[in-house]
């Protein structure tokens, strides 16, 4: 996702051309980047018409699809300290720390913390079993255990 664009909305762009014309009687090249002159005939300017295309943003959301790697958990009384390396996916807005009771079953995994895009979470979970994931605004990515 482009930052600054509005998911399902409509945009349109005008599409332009660096290119070079060289003139056969003089020799003299010139080099033309506008909108004038994106699309000509033969190179001609007088026969140049603008493209413009229209392209609308997807979604609501964009889901991670990066796992997250280099988890650690470290006990810091009461608590846990889980950290991890953070993800280049463009589309983590945030990381959910799961824990479980049984890791027989990504179904067993329930939200035991949320943090931004900070790299570490202390908390007193009663899971025993620990997961990381990237949070987005269309979905969640891929689980990542210690």
């Amino acid at each position: 996702m482009t930052p600054g664009l509005t998911p399902g909305t409509t945009y349109y762009v005008t599409v332009t051309s660096l290119s070079s014309y060289t003139d056969p009687s003089s020799s003299i090249n010139t080099t033309y980047e506008s909108i004038t002159y994106p699309t000509t005939v033969s190179g001609d300017p007088a026969f140049s018409y603008p493209v413009e295309v229209q392209k609308a943003t997807t979604g609501g959301g964009c889901t991670p699809v990066a796992s997250i790697t280099g988890v650690t958990v470290g006990k810091a009384a009461p608590n846990v300290h889980v950290c991890w390396t953070p993800t280049a996916d463009a589309c983590a807005v945030g990381y959910d720390v799961l824990g479980a009771s049984s890791p027989g079953s990504a179904a067993n995994f329930a939200v035991v913390g949320q943090v931004g895009l900070t790299t570490c979470w202390d908390g007193n979970p009663a899971s025993t079993y620990l997961l990381v994931r990237a949070r987005g605004t269309g979905g969640n990515g891929p689980f990542y255990g210690p």
